[in-house]
């Protein structure tokens, strides 16, 4: 939620970034602002709008 009020729908995708002996280091988060969209329906689980292409950061 905006300090206006608005209601801002966002997409946030995460992973760990691991050590040599697979201890967590940090945390890496990508998110992303969505605009103005409705929020997604209930239930809609991390793999919807995968097979669209939507979903998929860019790793580097």
């Amino acid at each position: 939620m905006r300090p206006d009020g608005a209601v801002r729908a966002v997409h946030v995708a995460g992973e760990p970034v691991l050590d040599a002996d697979g201890g967590a280091l940090s945390l890496r988060v990508v998110v992303r602002d969505l605009g103005d969209r409705p929020p997604r329906r209930e239930g809609a689980g991390p793999g919807d709008g995968e097979a669209r292409g939507e979903g998929r950061e860019a790793r580097g």
